[in-house]
């Protein structure tokens, strides 16, 4: 059993009922498999004080089991100097412990995820979709229980991953790739679970690392949340822009090309499917953010309001410059049409010539072919009545002649009207005539 990713890049129904499907099948799958030696990462900074460090799998339960007791003495702690309050706009930061920690594995390790939700007192559901790796962009919100000490929000999100080309021509394609955040707001904790294990975390780390950052000088977890997000969304630019390429250069081949082929036109669509999938990307980020936002949970800190919108915003723009991508795909597929439409014309153009051409020919032909003879009596022993041409000496000729001055009066009327003057039909004979009629115009002024 393999675990599925979209190929297409389409995240869709069908998608997820496949991924869910396999994933629920017996045995273990080949990405389980190299997620067994799948190791965690972890980051805790307060002021000027930040660790790091990366556990290895086989020391994960005994790691998770010492942060829990560090995280619940700190909380307490901060009960005990501090008065908890309740704040209408967002959580209280007196409720929260002071270092914000950050725990981020990689691959989908289920003994991993089951100590995880030991020590952390995480919601059944919560796990169940996080071992599933099928699950579409959702935040909710888990309510204490008698099994689950602590109230958390979970949030499925998803990242691009760029698939290998068999060859350089072929469009480079990518896969939607699930990771799981789970914010404990009381612990400021925030745990990813990235399901293929992939994800680069260079860009938030480097955040980390610089103390004027507001995610290190603000300490908050939420904050450290959006700025992981934002480093998802921001990796859609780099295939925006390579799209973006590809369509440059397919309008340079159509016109150095004599004509606009099929082929250009599936090029197109590919690029214009996978822009497609790009936009539905971030139409998805900004509904996730839009909804955290609203901070209906009342666990967002106020200080991280600017950040939200930043991302918002960003995941907009990105919607606006995929739309402008797509409508440059839809103009080569307009333009394909307009040339093989261009080039019927041209085919019932050199028709109507040639009909226009033998038109004399027909008339005279139909004149000479009537054969009226007329009958020889005694009041008519000539047999007038008749056509006089057809006994005519040199009749024959004289329609050859008549034939050849009309054929050639009319060649040299449409000749003179411009009727018969090459029409090009390539795209390139046309920015060909443009560069000519520019130079004209530049010599003519």
């Amino acid at each position: 059993m393999k675990r599925a990713t979209s190929k297409t890049a389409v995240f869709n129904m069908a998608n997820l009922a496949t991924m869910a499907a396999k994933a629920e099948g017996g045995g273990k799958s080949k990405e389980q498999a190299d997620h067994e030696n799948a190791g965690l990462e972890y980051w805790e900074y307060a002021g000027n004080k930040l660790d790091s460090r990366t556990v290895a799998a086989s020391k994960i339960p005994a790691f998770l089991e010492e942060t829990a007791k560090a995280c619940n003495s700190a909380y307490e702690e901060a009960q005990v100097r501090n008065e908890v309050e309740d704040v209408e706009t967002g959580a209280s930061d007196s409720k929260n412990a002071s270092s914000c920690r950050w725990i981020h594995m990689r691959g989908v390790n289920f003994e991993s995820l089951d100590e995880l939700a030991k020590h952390f007192h995480l919601a059944r559901e919560v796990m169940d979709e996080c071992k599933a790796v099928a699950s579409k962009p959702s935040v909710s919100w888990q309510q204490p229980t008698q099994d689950m000490r602590y109230d958390h929000l979970f949030i499925v999100a998803h990242y691009l991953h760029l698939q290998e080309s068999e060859t350089e021509a072929e469009v480079q394609a990518f896969e939607y790739e699930q990771v799981n955040f789970v914010y404990l707001p009381e612990f400021n904790l925030l745990i990813s679970i990235d399901g293929n294990g992939q994800k680069s975390l260079e860009a938030v780390v480097a955040l980390l690392h610089n103390r004027r950052s507001p995610v290190r000088k603000g300490q908050e977890a939420a904050m450290l949340l959006f700025a992981v997000i934002d480093s998802m969304l921001d990796e859609v630019y780099p295939l925006l822009d390579l799209y973006g390429d590809s369509l440059e250069g397919l309008e340079f081949m159509m016109m150095k090309s004599d004509e606009p082929t099929m082929q250009h036109v599936g090029f197109s669509y590919k690029i214009k499917r996978l822009i497609h999938s790009l936009r539905r990307y971030a139409w998805d980020t900004r509904q996730l953010m839009q909804e955290l936002r609203q901070n209906q949970y009342g666990v967002m800190p106020k200080r991280a309001n600017k950040l939200m919108s930043s991302v918002e915003k960003n995941a907009d723009n990105m919607v606006e410059v995929a739309e402008a991508y797509m409508e440059q795909c839809k103009g080569a597929a307009e333009f394909f049409e307009s040339f093989q439409e261009k080039v019927v014309a041209g085919t019932l153009y050199i028709l109507t010539i040639a009909s226009v051409t033998i038109m004399p020919a027909q008339l005279f032909t139909g004149l000479f072919g009537m054969n009226f003879v007329g009958t020889q009596t005694e009041e008519n022993p000539d047999g007038y009545g008749g056509m006089a041409e057809l006994e005519w000496e040199y009749g024959y000729p004289m329609f050859w002649t008549l034939v050849g001055i009309s054929t050639c009066s009319i060649l040299v009327w449409m000749w003179r009207k411009g009727i018969l003057k090459k029409r090009e039909t390539s795209w390139s004979a046309a920015i060909r005539d443009d560069e000519d009629v520019a130079k004209t115009e530049e010599k003519v002024r």
